[in-house]
């Protein structure tokens, strides 16, 4: 049975690579194509996103006692380095 089980365990893992080498190669294709100034803006839009969601968090913790406790040990840890 276990002898089985590794077969399993190995074609999904085979299934799993050539899964990858496929998005690897589409999105290296994908990149090699797109118009600089098309790119840019959609990273900006990634990054500006990740940066509104991060400060979206911290207001929110900010709002419990326990995360207002963290944000200072975080600052005094900071200031002290």
């Amino acid at each position: 049975m276990a002898t089985n089980t590794n077969l399993e365990l190995d074609e999904w893992k085979k299934k799993n690579f050539m899964e990858r080498l496929s998005f690897v190669k589409y999105w290296a294709e994908y990149i090699k194509n797109i118009d600089d100034k098309k790119w840019g803006a959609a990273q900006k839009l990634l990054i500006d996103s990740q940066f509104q969601m991060s400060r979206r968090f911290y207001n929110k913790f900010a709002e419990t006692k326990e995360g207002r406790d963290k944000i200072k040990e975080l600052k005094k840890s900071i200031a002290n380095k």
